[in-house]
């Protein structure tokens, strides 16, 4: 009965209060009804998740990407009532990112609710950068005062980038021959962000 306490009383879990119906006639004449109790099925007690899964960042062209698992993530109410988990999810790409929203919404039957969201971004990438510029075989003569290096062919080199990440050059270089007549090979190819590489182009 919360009648003489209905400012300091807090309602708890299984409590049963008791309403008290009091009618005034047109005489004045008061008639006190009899007590009806009414279990509390809406108690002041919140659904909580125990475990909702954090957000990943997958990086590039991920091989296996989470989907919607309910048997993956638990939650409870603290009055003990049984909860149910249901799942959704939503996906949106922009450019070569794509955003994954897995939503787990817990409730226990009486409007309690919880909500539990992972966020899942990974990167969509297959497409190797492409050389479009390098230096051309040439012939330096006899004597010269200056060899090229793998800086300096790099230098020369122009990148088609893929639209997802920018590309790094690798140069590096092979010597042969004799002291009369040397050969230095440069083979040049393009990285990007997602490790695709272009194919390889031989300078001489």
């Amino acid at each position: 009965d919360a009648s003489n306490n209905a400012a300091s009383w807090v309602p708890q879990c299984g409590n049963v209060i008791g309403a008290i119906y009091v009618i005034t006639n047109q005489a004045g004449i008061t008639v006190t009804g009899p007590v009806q109790l009414i279990m509390l099925e809406i108690p002041y007690c919140p659904v909580t998740f125990s475990n909702c899964p954090p957000d990943l960042a997958l990086g590039c062209n991920p091989a296996k990407i989470p989907d919607v698992d309910t048997s993956s993530v638990s939650a409870s109410s603290c009055c003990g009532y049984p909860v149910t988990i249901t799942g959704s999810k939503s996906e949106s790409t922009m450019n070569c990112t794509t955003v994954r929203f897995l939503t787990y919404i817990a409730s226990d039957g009486y409007g309690n609710t919880a909500t539990c969201v992972q966020k899942i971004t990974w990167t969509n990438d297959t497409v190797a950068p492409v050389i479009l510029n390098a230096p051309t075989n040439s012939d330096l003569g006899c004597n010269p005062a200056n060899l090229p290096t793998d800086a300096s062919v790099t230098a020369q080199v122009t990148i088609a980038d893929s639209s997802c990440s920018s590309s790094t050059t690798n140069v590096t270089h092979v010597d042969a021959g004799s002291l009369c007549a040397m050969t230095r090979t440069f083979t040049i190819t393009a990285t990007d962000g997602c490790g695709n590489i272009s194919a390889p182009l031989t300078v001489v």
